[in-house]
């Protein structure tokens, strides 16, 4: 009998060229070899069977929506293959809802909400035999054991990295939690109003490392809200400006937090290279912003919207339709903010959604009493996605309305790059241009390469 000797993490489901973050928290704490299977496909489960047939266990980090089905199908081709090994779920959606993942028949374990120190310990007494918990929670963040990421974990990291505009662009991620209580918005109930991340010195060594290994010349942060702390934010960008770190860097942000910096900090982010800011703006309309406690104003996106324009920001706006107790004027207002927008500040990148009830937010149980239906299994939770209707006060003739409204959108281009990297070309590919070159009296390389060959 073969040795049990790895531990398999999986992500299951198109990633968006995102840095798997969340199996590299957990391999980055494991003492056992660790084999990540990204944008895991059943075919790719063949491809490992070795492995799997001989894993420790299997941890698969999921969230609601699409990805559960990729995963299910995922898990179902694990146990075909290993019927034995022990599959542990974790991630936003096994968080929120616990025990009814655990129901389903291709889960074994379930770890809620921060997992690296669960599930370490939960490997050690797999190996030991013990028996454990079915579900697992430590309710701690320990913000000097934030995890390091091993970037070693990955192969292949250029299919990471985003081309586009002559950027080249990867995902980082340097904190977790939100201490605001946006009510539709579940982060509250896995961290609390909490909040953890790196110092600044980590997070500009780590860039300049990514700089210097794969030639990247754009970040942009996956952080819940990288400027929850403006000083440390402010403390970042003056950092790569004292450092001489060229980088295009983007990141999410709250409109209202923002809306507190004065000239001096927004030239300060425009000259540090910042390219991108995205925020929640929600809603055109006030009373849809104060029921979703947002603290912020339709004046105030406009503004946000414009301050970006000016210092040569792309704003990335996230809005939605169809909150519980919204009005048709209310949702008119949210569509007249949206095309004020596209005429005032043309390089504004709205994204158009219909309001989805996720389980652990604050308007869930209201959307529960106005007659939403919950999936009632793990399969059902996989129809759950932002452009398709699932309450009933919510139309099909405003989801149409809304898929239409995003279609309308013109292919966003990244405008002038702040920083631009040379392109990073092959020594192989410099060697035989070199070659090229050279002339003899009579003939190229290149010809006597031919003759060669004849």
């Amino acid at each position: 009998m073969h040795k049990r000797d790895k531990v398999i993490l999986v992500r299951a489901g198109p990633s968006g060229k995102a840095i798997p973050h969340a199996l590299l928290a957990l391999a980055a704490n494991l003492k056992d070899k660790v084999l990540i299977l990204d944008e895991a496909t059943p075919d790719l489960v063949i491809k490992y069977k070795d492995e799997i047939k001989n894993a420790i266990c299997v941890g698969i980090s999921t969230i609601t929506g699409p990805h559960i089905k990729h995963s299910l199908e995922v898990a179902r081709q694990i146990r075909g293959v290993n019927p034995c090994v022990p599959l542990v779920w974790g991630g936003w959606h096994p968080s929120l809802k616990p025990r009814q993942t655990l129901k389903n028949k291709y889960v074994d374990k379930v770890i809620i909400g921060q997992g690296e120190k669960a599930f370490q310990d939960l490997v050690e007494n797999i190996k030991k035999g013990k028996k454990t918990e079915d579900i697992i929670a430590y309710n701690y963040i320990d913000k000097n054991n934030f995890p390091i990421y091993n970037f070693k974990l990955i192969k292949d990291i250029e299919k990471y990295i985003v081309p586009h505009m002559g950027s080249r662009t990867i995902t980082l991620y340097t904190q977790q939690g939100c201490p605001y209580g946006c009510k539709f918005c579940a982060i509250n109930s896995v961290y609390g109003k909490k909040y953890s991340g790196w110092d600044i010195d980590r997070v500009i060594i780590l860039i300049r490392d990514t700089i210097k290994k794969y030639g990247i010349n754009g970040v942009y942060f996956d952080d819940d809200n990288f400027f929850i702390d403006k000083k440390r934010a402010l403390e970042f960008a003056d950092k790569l400006l004292k450092r001489d770190i060229k980088i295009n860097w983007g990141a999410a942000a709250g409109i209202n937090i923002l809306s507190s910096l004065n000239t001096e900090e927004w030239e300060l982010l425009d000259r540090s290279g910042c390219k991108r800011l995205s925020a929640g703006a929600e809603s055109g309309s006030q009373r849809t912003l104060d029921m979703l406690n947002k603290r912020i104003a339709p004046q105030m996106i406009i503004e946000f919207a414009n301050l970006c324009y000016k210092y040569n920001i792309i704003p990335c706006l996230s809005l939605m339709v169809g909150v519980p107790g919204e009005t048709q004027e209310d949702i008119e207002e949210t569509f007249k903010l949206l095309a004020m927008l596209k005429e005032k500040v043309p390089t504004t990148e709205p994204v158009l959604s219909l309001y989805t009830p996720y389980p652990g937010t604050p308007l869930y149980e209201v959307a529960l009493k106005m007659g939403y239906k919950e999936p009632q299994s793990l399969e059902g939770w996989a129809e759950h996605y932002l452009d398709n209707p699932t309450t009933p006060w919510i139309d099909q003739s405003l989801g149409e309305r809304v898929k239409k409204y995003n279609a309308s959108l013109p292919t966003q281009k990244d405008y002038t790059l702040k920083f631009k990297q040379k392109p990073r070309i092959s020594v192989y590919i410099r060697r035989f241009s070199r070659l090229l070159r050279k002339k003899d009296k009579k003939e190229t390389i290149l010809n006597r390469y031919f003759k060669k060959k004849k």
